[in-house]
């Protein structure tokens, strides 16, 4: 009898068990370098499955193809930058990355105590990393603690690609809800500055936006924020650039790059 259910073929570039399994892709240590990462496109087995198996599998694996070209794009148009994960290789297989032993921001502060001083350095490192793919025309479209990678030395590497945007293509991806305004609609350099403002605020007090309401009461979240309501940003540190994020007051993350260096220069 035919099984509903897809079997995940892993390639065998890719050391078990695998790190990260989503829509767009999988990652799993090279199995020659354990300091590497491959990110490859989702493939199945499908000999053994009911029609509707096939054809949600079909489905699957038409997306991630999709992401993972955008990706090999993404990281052949924009130049290097030191807050940007790079990229070791690009080949049919998928793109060859660093491995980051730390995870993700989110996952690291659950389980660390991060000073005031990382938390700025963070801040600063991933508004350069966002001006520096506005200026060439990138749209990540996916801005999220969980895209913000930690090196061994807690600097960041902005990674996930597969969503993105570029030039002319439009972006395949949104934010997680507590980081997307305008849901439905194409993303932006408007939108990847609001969730910037998210971002900012989540490293600066410790949670993401409106951690008090459930996951499942998203359109709670997306009313507010249509109805010009924000969490309060009282005692805040960077609350003026938040805010002013928040209210689509940037153009895109190159100008909230220089408002933070305004911040900062003696008066």
């Amino acid at each position: 009898m035919a099984h509903s259910h897809p079997i995940v073929k892993i390639p065998p570039q890719l050391c078990r068990p695998i790190l990260a399994y989503g829509s767009s892709g999988m990652i799993g240590r090279d199995v020659e370098n354990d300091q590497e990462v491959w990110k490859c496109p989702i493939r199945y087995d499908t000999h053994q499955c009911s029609p509707e198996g096939v054809a949600q599998a079909h489905e699957v694996e038409s997306y991630s193809a999709l992401c993972m070209d955008r990706e090999r794009s993404i990281y052949q148009h924009h130049p290097l930058h030191e807050n940007i994960l790079q990229g070791l290789q690009i080949s049919d297989i998928g793109i060859r990355l660093p491995y980051m032993q730390h995870g993700n921001i989110r996952a690291f502060c659950q389980t660390r105590c991060v000073t005031d001083q990382t938390k700025d350095q963070w801040i600063k490192a991933a508004i350069a990393a966002i001006a520096h793919l506005h200026s060439h025309g990138v749209i990540h479209a996916d801005l999220s603690p969980r895209n913000f990678l930690v090196t061994d030395h807690l600097a960041l590497k902005l990674c996930d690609f597969g969503g993105s945007g570029l030039q002319d293509l439009p972006s395949i991806a949104e934010e997680e809800d507590p980081y997307r305004i305008f849901p439905g609609t194409p993303r932006s350099f408007h939108t990847d500055v609001f969730a910037l403002g998210c971002l900012i605020y989540e490293i600066a007090v410790g949670k993401k936006p409106y951690a008090d309401i459930d996951d499942e009461d998203w359109e709670q979240i997306a009313n507010n924020y249509a109805a010009g309501s924000f969490p309060r940003l009282d005692r805040v540190k960077y609350q003026h650039i938040i805010r002013h994020c928040w209210i689509l007051q940037y153009d895109d993350a190159q100008d909230v790059l220089r408002d933070i260096g305004a911040m900062e220069s003696p008066p």
